[in-house]
């Protein structure tokens, strides 16, 4: 189970790292949400906040869990 959140976060913090480096090419939230629609929302979801952690909204994933930031836009070493 940790793994594949891993492997998902590391996929959001791919795509939000991308929206940061070229505006033209900006990959928006949108586009990450149904990954995360199919594997997280069950227990970071609008339900359901396992460690305070929400990943349905842009701005909740940017806020991070009871235990700090998850995704640090830019800066894909310093994000879970």
């Amino acid at each position: 189970m940790l793994r594949r959140f891993l492997l998902i976060a590391t996929v959001l913090v791919v795509a939000l790292d991308a929206a940061t480096i070229d505006a033209a090419e900006k990959t928006d939230y949108a586009k990450v949400k149904d990954i995360l629609k199919a594997h997280c929302f069950r227990c970071h979801g609008v339900r359901k906040q396992e460690a305070g952690l929400r990943l349905d909204t842009a701005a909740a994933t940017i806020r991070g869990s009871d235990n700090g930031r998850v995704v640090v836009p830019g800066q894909p070493a310093d994000s879970w």
